[in-house]
């Protein structure tokens, strides 16, 4: 039986409305370490995916970077995180026909909590890659990799110009979501070229079986 092809999602951002939570999670660092507050709007664009670049950017002291690390994942756990309305019936229709899986720098056992939580079609989820952060492709070289799978039997969905420029550096093709629940801008996401932007949910459906023909 041939394999099917698959479909693999960003989390934060695109699955799940949560840049607000991790704007705040980082906020409640601020009064210890005298950052000043994120606002969602200018998390998003400050973000980068290494924890250790932005405790470095945010003057936190290197002994205390675990600690820090602990407490973010704690808030995000603790939050009500929220799908982005259209994603479930997105989800649910690409599962009828494509396998799919979450590719994420949210560690995966908080997100394996989170997609049982909202009961969520998706068995596979991966990781981040010690030391590795998109837009390099570890993570991704690493799922085709452990699934025996081809690039072009495969489609990445991102929020971020990282998860685009990933996955183009791992040969897989790209479809950026621009929506208000972005992490990144509508205009820097098109600066990385993804074969297809998606503006709401729904238009995923169309691109994904345009690209897995």
């Amino acid at each position: 039986m041939r394999q099917k092809k698959l479909v693999i999602f960003d989390w934060d951002g695109t699955i799940v409305d949560s840049l607000s939570v991790w704007a705040n999670a980082y906020n409640t660092l601020s009064r210890e370490f005298g950052f000043r507050r994120f606002t969602p709007g200018s998390f998003g664009d400050w973000l980068s995916l290494d924890w250790n670049r932005n405790f470095r950017r945010l003057n936190i002291p290197r002994r205390e970077w675990k600690k820090s690390l602990q407490r973010l994942r704690d808030y995000y756990n603790r939050a009500d995180t929220k799908i982005i309305p259209g994603m479930r019936e997105v989800i649910k229709r690409i599962s009828d026909e494509y396998d799919v899986a979450v590719v994420t720098n949210t560690h995966d056992f908080l997100v394996l909590r989170k997609i049982r939580k909202l009961n969520l079609p998706i068995k596979k989820v991966f990781g981040p890659v010690e030391g590795k952060h998109k837009p390099d492709p570890a993570q991704l070289l690493g799922v085709l990799k452990k699934l025996k799978l081809n690039p072009n039997d495969v489609v990445y969905v991102g929020d971020m110009s990282f998860d685009v420029i990933a996955a183009h550096r791992a040969k897989i093709k790209a479809i950026g979501l621009a929506t208000k629940y972005s992490f990144h801008r509508r205009e820097k996401i098109i600066k990385s070229a993804p074969e297809y932007l998606a503006t709401s949910p729904r238009q995923i459906i169309r691109f994904v079986k345009k690209i897995l023909i």
